[in-house]
């Protein structure tokens, strides 16, 4: 149950950041020290943003 609170909260939080400045790019490392998150936490909800449609991901420039 918490998890979930938790999950739908941070949902909300990446799509107010991205929804503010549509031209943000952001790395997961910088995401997850913002939100002072697990690395984990925050590409598993980006994911299911990006399957949702909602964001697109950017491949990483080498």
């Amino acid at each position: 149950m918490i998890d979930k609170l938790i999950s739908i909260q941070l949902r909300v939080k990446l799509l107010q950041k991205f929804f503010i400045n549509l031209e943000l790019k952001s790395d997961l490392k910088g995401l997850s020290r913002e939100f002072e998150l697990s690395s984990n936490t925050v590409p598993q909800e980006l994911n299911r943003l990006q399957k949702a449609g909602i964001i697109e991901a950017e491949p990483k420039a080498i």
